[in-house]
């Protein structure tokens, strides 16, 4: 819900872009909790062909327009990258983000 997205040339590291308009125009200040299941828990419900190369904790808007603390694995599967939100306080998968192939590479184990 509070996002910045930073676009960095793969080339040399340059900043080339950045989008800051959710981050700018928030409404109010995130407090998201401690989740109530853990890390290794939560990968439980990842596919066992998910290969996570990247973990943090999100706070997410669901389908109704709620925010929603969730685990956040970042990884490929069947050579495509995703970001998979699973909730911190049921364990059931949120919402699957498909990662565009120009960022891809950053992914790449």
């Amino acid at each position: 819900p509070d996002k910045v997205t930073v676009r960095v040339a793969l080339d040399n590291g340059e900043i080339v872009g950045l989008q800051a308009t959710d981050h700018v125009f928030a409404t109010k200040i995130l407090a998201p909790g401690k989740p109530k299941i853990g890390k290794e828990r939560a990968a439980k419900a990842l596919n066992p062909s998910f290969r996570v190369q990247d973990y943090a904790l999100s706070v997410i808007k669901n389908d109704v327009d709620e925010q929603v603390l969730c685990h956040e694995f970042v990884g490929q599967i069947n050579g495509s990258a995703y970001r998979i939100y699973i909730n911190a306080d049921t364990g059931i998968e949120e919402s699957i983000e498909q990662i565009p192939d120009e960022t891809k590479a950053i992914y790449r184990a």
